[in-house]
């Protein structure tokens, strides 16, 4: 079996990170590897591999340093164990201090070496006195990491309301800022609830079918757009890609579904007679509510 030149490596929390395999360990997805660290050690578990270099990825600066023993993968679970009690003295401590931020999650290295804390606050924390507390505790080097709300959804190994894992969970290694404007373009409700997700930001599932949105949108007349039917006038109100089905609405107060080859000779006639275009007083209607989407856009990750 020909060994990977790259593998990627899945901590806990979906925390993902590329590794090569010089010395060529003969590696399959699902083996568990323990990994150099800054100081020290930690394990994960193959989650992908690759024949072939790729520069493009972003690999570790760190190295695999063997396959993980039964007494290494033990140790792991023990040490998920332990956390969850460090996490709740943590929390104590926290309170007792009067400190505003949420502990999120803990995580402590293979070795024992770190224990990472990771938090959300809504302003910068002076832990200082937190931290000599913690390392008094629990004897060990203590790391404060604040991380964003996509990032402590990330770490909650939880459904999305599509019924399937979290995206972030199983193959997001990166946050994309994500537009309201994408949502327009699908035809989505423009409902803040609808498009949100558990992290209270906008889908990251929104981005995946922008391409071709964008590129099927192309092909239809913008919303706004005149019509002349019959002599009667007319615009298009709204467009579905999928179903190949515009919506006008004419002066006469009806409303036709039309297809794209339909409408395409209706939209001739009205620019031929010179009819003003309606698509950029029709963007501004559109555009009107984005106050109402301040809260779920990407502000910070």
């Amino acid at each position: 079996m020909n060994a990977p030149k790259v593998v990627k490596i899945e901590f806990k929390g979906n925390r993902r990170e590329c590794f090569q395999n010089p010395l060529e360990y003969p590696i399959v997805s699902g083996d568990y590897l323990v990994t150099e660290t800054e100081k020290g050690e930690d394990i994960g578990i193959v989650s992908s591999i690759s024949k072939q270099l790729c520069i493009s990825k972003n690999i570790s600066q760190y190295k695999i340093l063997r396959k993980a023993t039964d007494e290494d993968i033990t140790k792991n679970e023990e040490n998920r164990e332990l956390e969850k009690k460090v996490k709740s003295i943590s929390i104590e401590k926290i309170k007792k201090l009067r400190i505003n931020m949420k502990l999120t999650d803990v995580e402590y290295q293979l070795d024992h070496n770190k224990l990472t804390f990771y938090y959300t606050a809504n302003k910068r924390i002076d832990f200082r006195e937190l931290v000599k507390v913690l390392a008094g505790e629990f004897r060990t080097r203590i790391e404060m990491r604040q991380i964003g709300v996509r990032d402590e959804t990330k770490r909650m190994d939880t459904i999305g309301p599509c019924g399937l894992p979290l995206c972030c969970e199983k193959h997001l290694d990166h946050f994309v800022p994500v537009d309201i404007k994408l949502a327009k373009e699908q035809n989505l409700p423009m409902s803040p609830t609808k498009l949100s997700g558990l992290c209270g930001k906008l889908k990251c599932c929104l981005n995946f079918e922008k391409d071709f949105y964008r590129s099927e949108l192309n092909k239809y007349p913008p919303i706004g757009e005149q019509l002349l039917k019959n002599q009667t006038k007319g615009y298009v109100s709204k467009v579905n890609i999928l179903a190949d089905q515009i919506t006008c609405n004419f002066k006469d107060d009806t409303v036709e579904y039309l297809t794209l080859k339909e409408v395409q000779p209706l939209t001739k006639d009205a620019r031929d007679k010179g009819l003003e275009n309606l698509c950029v007083v029709m963007s501004e209607i559109i555009d009107g509510n984005e106050d109402d989407f301040k809260n779920i856009e990407d502000n910070d990750n």
